[in-house]
Parts: C-alpha cells; structure tokens; sequence
C-alpha cells in the first residue's frame, strides 16, 4: 500500500518467507549536529527509521521456519529513500501523504462507516 520495500538476508527467509514472529515499527529520531554526521545524514532534524526484530537465525534455519523469540534488530532502507537508514521526516510525511493522496484515506478503501 504505501510501497515500502526492504530485504531480509537470513537464510530461513528465502527458505521459509517472513516468520510470523517478524515485527516491524517505525522510530521517530531527533539528530543533533553530532549524531547526524555519526548517522550519515547532512544535517540535524527529526529522521524516521524502520527496524525490523526477527526471530534468531538458527530458528529460521530450522525446518517449519517458527520462531518463539526475536533476537535480530535491523534498519532497513526504505525503497523511496535508499541512501540511508534515517528518512528525513518531512519526506516520510511527503511519501505517506503522497499515496494516501492516490489511493484515498483508509476510511474510503475499507468503506469504514
């Protein structure tokens, strides 16, 4: 829906696809001068991340690909911002605004009432 694309790289992944104890969830970061030029990004501001926790690669590996517990915290990119890990806010904003725009609000795809 809002064309978020990322790639896993553990092995179970390709085996299995993404284990159901898979969690994904945004952090809203604010930078100082400092951590900016640390993350990589040219300027201090409010950045959103998306960090994914999935389950431990050797439970991946394992034949039913199930997990019980997480253990692996992962930035990923997101596809409409890949030169890093932190999305400038307004642009994530922009990106949001920009398909809701498109496809309509949630209210109108699910005939909300």
């Amino acid at each position: 829906f809002f064309h978020f694309s990322f790639d896993f790289q553990q092995i179970g992944f390709y085996k299995h696809g993404i284990p159901s104890a898979t969690t994904l969830f945004f952090e809203l970061h604010h930078l100082d001068e400092i951590e900016a030029k640390q993350a990589g990004v040219s300027s201090a501001g409010h950045y959103v991340r998306l960090v994914v926790f999935a389950p431990c690669p050797a439970v991946t590996t394992a034949s039913k690909g199930s997990a019980e517990i997480l253990c692996n915290g992962q930035a990923y990119r997101l596809g409409f911002h890949p030169d890093s890990d932190f999305v400038p806010y307004d642009k994530f904003k922009y990106h949001l605004a920009s398909r809701v725009e498109e496809t309509g609000s949630w209210d109108e795809l699910c005939a909300f009432e």
